[in-house]
């Protein structure tokens, strides 16, 4: 989960991420939404309740899906 407007975690340094779980075969998906850095934190200006609300259920579909 990446926010696009996160400073800490540029486009290259998430291509970066994505190319190394590539090439050691794991299975995953990348989910970037239109936040800020750790915009699933329920405190602060960053905070985003829809994209978070997303977040968790795309990463505990994601989890039922290969955990079933």
């Amino acid at each position: 989960m990446f926010g696009k407007k996160d400073p800490h975690v540029p486009p290259e340094a998430r291509e970066k991420i994505d190319a190394a779980l590539k090439e050691v075969g794991t299975r995953y998906e990348t989910a970037l939404f239109d936040a800020e850095h750790a915009f699933m934190r329920d405190e602060g200006p960053r905070w985003d309740p829809e994209a978070t609300d997303e977040a968790w259920a795309r990463a505990i579909a994601f989890l039922r899906a290969r955990l079933a």
